[in-house]
């Protein structure tokens, strides 16, 4: 979901930052903080990735964007 207000967003630091420009989605952590990778390499290094942005829906998980990019919501759990 959202986060709204509820959290400052902060980028990663390099490497995930977006300082080239180049990626094509955002994956937020559980504490506000985006990390900007590319839809390929995640789909290469996992099968859950690969699944979420194989279908042409937007898939679950994905009902945000900021800064034109898709979100990806990650969450803790204990």
């Amino acid at each position: 979901t959202p986060m709204g207000d509820k959290q400052k967003l902060t980028d990663a630091g390099t490497p995930f930052d977006n300082s080239h420009h180049g990626a094509d989605i955002i994956v937020r952590s559980a504490d506000a903080v985006h990390f900007y990778p590319h839809k390929t390499l995640l789909s290469i290094a996992s099968p859950v990735f690969n699944d979420m942005f194989t279908f042409i829906a937007p898939p679950a998980g994905i009902d945000e964007t900021y800064n034109r990019l898709s979100v990806v919501q990650l969450t803790e759990s204990v």
